[in-house]
This record gives structure tokens, C-alpha cells and sequence, in this order.
């Protein structure tokens, strides 16, 4: 078991680690397919959960989001083929610039993240991700070997908000919730995490966030 006096550091993916996420990677197959920006961000993030549980591969996943979008605009050059042949055809496209979208160092946050490792701040990450991405990150970041545990949602079938992923997190590191700083930037995950009794930051501004994980760790 921990020591009482003990502080131990959570940190989500995107946002805290990493910049906005950058759509702009899907123009190119936007301009290609005829497809507006608002309406591919909306299917994007609508049929994303399953896909970030694991329960949908990325051909399932991107083939739900094309059929949105081509219903949103049945002009589009994809309405000329079914969602599983467009899913087909551009897969590796659209898994490229999804991971390239997350791909923008925040760097200072890695910096302090760093600095937390090395005074000996146990750190995890805990990330809705699915399965494709996460080894992805660290063969592409190799510093996030250094964090204690990198805790991806899709490899548990659990994704944030839902309690068992906080639980395993604690569970499998033998931390205990208020030891535990949880860092992200959405709001339901931090209720989530509050009502288990973590201690939590919402991350709406990275000078407040460096500032807050800054004196969590004692540095």
C-alpha cells in the first residue's frame, strides 16, 4: 500500500499532453470526398466511444462515420460506393491523420511531467484511445515509457467517465483516489473522478494546470 503522505499524478492524453487536436490533418480527404468540416467532426466524435471501449474496429468506426456524413450531404462523392467500400478505401488515410491530429507536443506540460518522473511523482496516463493508437504514441513519444502505467481505454473495454476506469487505474497501481491528482480537460470525467474521491484539476488553461500539478508534486 502507498504511503500516507504519498501524491500521485494522472494525466489524460489529448489536451493536457498534447495541443487542441488539429482537424485541419482531414482537409485533404475532406476536399477529396466532398465532405463538410462541421458535419465529419460531428460524426466524428458521435460514433467515437465504441471505437475508444474497443468493441468497434477501425473499419466499423470510420464506416459509421462516413454514413453520417453522406446522409448529412448525399452530394458527396462517397454517396457513389457503401460506407464499408469508403471505409475500405480510404482506412489508412483516415487512421493516419486521426493520430496525426493528436501528434502536437504540448511541451511544457511534458516538460513538468518530466520533472514530476524524475523527483519520483508516480505518473499515469489514463486515455480514451483506441486500440491502434496507443502503442502508436509511445513507439512515437518514447518518454512515455518513463510514466508508471499508460492506461488506454480500449484496452480494458471501459471508457472515461464510466467509474471502472478510475477503479483499475487504482487497482492496478495500488494508489489510492485521494492521493491521486487527476488532470483533464473534460468536465464529466472530472465529476466522475471527484465523486470517487480523487483530487482533480479541470484543464481549461495550461498556466493554471503547470501551476496546479506544480505544487500537487512539490516541485
Amino acid at each position: 500500500m502507498p504511503h500516507a503522505d504519498k501524491r500521485f499524478l494522472a494525466l489524460d492524453f489529448g489536451q493536457v499532453l498534447t495541443l487542441n487536436q488539429d482537424l485541419s490533418c482531414f482537409d485533404d480527404f475532406l476536399v477529396e470526398a466532398d465532405l463538410d468540416r462541421a458535419n465529419f467532426v460531428d460524426a466524428y466524435y458521435l460514433k467515437r466511444p465504441p471505437y475508444d471501449r474497443g468493441s468497434h474496429n477501425a473499419n466499423t468506426y470510420w464506416s459509421e462515420v462516413l454514413m453520417e456524413c453522406v446522409a448529412q450531404k448525399p452530394s458527396s462523392s462517397l454517396n457513389l460506393a457503401s460506407p464499408q467500400e469508403n471505409a475500405e478505401k480510404y482506412l489508412e488515410w483516415l487512421c493516419m491523420a486521426d493520430f496525426l491530429s493528436w501528434c502536437r507536443p504540448r511541451l511544457a506540460m511534458q516538460e513538468l511531467t518530466l520533472k514530476a518522473i524524475a523527483a519520483g511523482v508516480e505518473t499515469a496516463l489514463i486515455s480514451n484511445m483506441p486500440p491502434i493508437y496507443g502503442q502508436k504514441f509511445i513507439d512515437t513519444w518514447p518518454w512515455l515509457n518513463k510514466l508508471k502505467h499508460c492506461l488506454f481505454s480500449s484496452a480494458i473495454a471501459h471508457v472515461k467517465p464510466e467509474a471502472a476506469i478510475y477503479t483499475h487505474l487504482l487497482t492496478s497501481l495500488q494508489w489510492t483516489a485521494e492521493q491521486t491528482l487527476l488532470v483533464d480537460d473534460r468536465l464529466e470525467n472530472i465529476e466522475a473522478a471527484l465523486k470517487l474521491g480523487f483530487a482533480v484539476h479541470h484543464f481549461v488553461d495550461e498556466d493554471q494546470a503547470l501551476a496546479a500539478i506544480t505544487d500537487w508534486c512539490g516541485l
